[in-house]
């Protein structure tokens, strides 16, 4: 899987990468929390699945009929008893597994707080350059008509020189105004694109860690198990051809 970094990407033409991020950082949390209430509903079924088959073992092994079907249903039990620990075992580890998801969860949660306050001073400068975005731009169009009605007057030499004057006047105005956002704007876009590398370096760890994480424990508690059963199942069935056979 190529890799793919948050530096690269999260600036966008209004600067809202930073709260797409964060927006997503909060998620990871809540992402965590609902795995780990899947995890314990997981652990109930197959709890309540492993206690079923307990049962069903207990009434096979109940028929101790003299018939022609005995050996039948102790290959039964014995196809059932196998199963169930199989289940079991899956049961208990999704229960450990839970706990670990918990732990984790309550660790993230305290990395949530930290975090919260060590990117305070990025969201601040972020909004600051957001807002200053917009007074450039804003500077920007009032420049350009003032210069556009001045360059006009000038051309058709309409009005008188105090009129002139005030033109001149208000174009010197909005030429500083300009000028004072551009300033304004590159000193804030210095601080804003090196907080945000930092952010992205924070955040991409984070869901990083969690993707590992999470992908691990579902490798390891559904699809290793589940591969389990199916063979087990499989054995079972072949046996049960060769013991009817």
């Amino acid at each position: 899987m190529s890799a793919c970094l948050f530096s690269q990407h999260f600036w966008g033409e209004k600067h809202s990468g930073f709260d797409a991020m964060y927006q997503n950082f909060k998620l990871c949390y809540r992402t965590s929390s609902e795995f780990a209430e899947f995890l314990r509903e997981s652990y109930t079924a197959e709890d309540n699945y492993y206690k079923t088959l307990v049962k069903l073992s207990k009434q096979a092994g109940s028929y101790n009929n003299t018939s022609s079907f005995k050996p039948c249903w102790s290959l039964l039990k014995q196809f059932i008893d196998q199963i169930s620990q199989v289940h079991l075992t899956i049961a208990q580890e999704r229960q450990n597994l839970s706990r670990d998801v918990q732990k984790y969860l309550e660790e993230q949660h305290k990395r949530q707080k930290l975090i919260k306050d060590t990117e305070a001073s990025t969201q601040e400068v972020v909004h600051a350059f957001q807002v200053t975005s917009v007074q450039l731009q804003k500077a920007k169009e009032a420049y350009h008509s003032r210069y556009n009605e001045y360059e006009r007057a000038m051309r058709l030499e309409s009005g008188s020189n105090r009129d002139q004057e005030k033109l001149e006047v208000k174009l010197k105005k909005a030429q500083d105004e300009y000028k004072y956002s551009v300033e304004k704007y590159n000193n804030l876009r210095n601080q804003f694109v090196s907080k945000m590398h930092i952010s992205c370096a924070q955040f991409e760890a984070l869901v990083l860690d969690l993707t590992i994480i999470t992908r691990q424990n579902i490798s390891g508690a559904f699809v290793d198990r589940g591969e389990c059963v199916v063979r087990l199942r499989l054995h079972s069935n072949s046996n049960h051809d060769i013991a009817w056979n």
